[in-house]
């Protein structure tokens, strides 16, 4: 139980202490001017305890820039590519505006506009992909015991409006192919015909190809970590055991562009010229990249 004691101060004001326990036994000490004040704070503490929701109060004065960096260090099975979006988006957006902030103090008012300033500056889907990070920071502290509850609630979202895409023609595909020469013909029908992102196309491995039995398993991908780095790791999004059918031109892409096919490296090893990003192979595909016409143009699709 919480307990109040009177005392005077050097000036001869009187002033009003809290004494109360936490959980692991430690004395916290609060002050207070009046005595109304006072009780309210003890019967406060205490049904709070009772409740099992009460925090120490000097955790909510901590820094949103000292939370940040705790949550996102705290997943260690995060991917490298999911960890790069979170750092860049908290860097560039979230700690300008509020890493100096107490966790504390930052009320549902102040989320509300920072999302209505992102509206009129972002597209929705980034707009919602920084308040996925901003509140998953709060959520953090929440489970953290560093705050009551999360000011990231009653927010209205942009809404998001759905892409148009073109759905290639098989003609169309087959131009587009012949348009990217041979070291790139294969990666236009896995990605079509198999539904692959280009992630797991360029990540894809001579020793996962059966030639003969025309089949594709995915177990890798490329993806980009910190500052666009790109590395090969396990594939994000696991359907089954990986394995497809390959479409009916693959095994005789796979004998132009990789003679070798008992090589383990990549596919993309077999070029030094093969884009290493999606963004380079944006700009070869649909992009002006050295001057020429993209492939797309070359081929008169769409």
């Amino acid at each position: 139980m919480a307990s109040v004691t009177r005392r005077n101060t050097k000036n001869g004001e009187r002033r009003y202490d809290v004494r109360y326990r936490d959980s692991d036994g430690k004395v916290h000490t609060e002050t207070k001017r009046t005595l109304r004040d006072a009780k309210h704070t003890a019967s406060t503490v205490d049904a709070d305890k009772l409740r099992g929701a009460w925090i120490d109060p000097r955790n909510a004065s901590r820094t949103f820039r000292q939370v940040a960096d705790d949550w996102l260090g705290s997943n260690v099975a995060k991917r490298a590519s999911t960890y790069a979006r979170d750092e860049s988006i908290l860097r560039v957006h979230l700690l300008p505006e509020l890493a100096d902030s107490r966790i504390g103090k930052v009320n549902p008012a102040r989320v509300r506009g920072l999302v209505d300033a992102w509206s009129c500056r972002f597209e929705a889907r980034t707009v919602r992909r920084m308040y996925g990070v901003l509140r998953a920071v709060f959520a953090f502290a929440v489970e953290s015991s560093v705050i009551v509850a999360s000011p990231c609630r009653g927010v209205k979202l942009p809404a998001v409006e759905p892409i148009k895409r073109h759905v290639v023609t098989a003609d169309e595909l087959g131009r587009l192919a012949d348009a990217l020469g041979p070291d790139y013909a294969l990666m236009p029908y896995l990605g079509a015909m198999l539904g692959l992102r280009w992630g797991e196309v360029a990540g894809l491995r001579v020793g996962r190809v059966d030639l003969l039995g025309r089949t594709v398993t995915v177990s890798e991908q490329v993806t980009r970590g910190l500052k666009g780095t790109s590395y090969s790791g396990r594939r994000s999004r696991p359907r089954g055991d990986g394995r497809w059918p390959s479409p009916r031109r693959s095994p005789t892409c796979l004998l132009r562009t990789l003679p070798d096919a008992a090589s383990p490296r990549p596919t993309r090893a077999r070029c030094s010229s093969l884009p290493q990003t999606a963004t380079c192979w944006s700009m070869r595909t649909t992009g002006t990249e050295s001057g020429s016409l993209p492939a797309s143009q070359r081929a008169s699709a769409p």
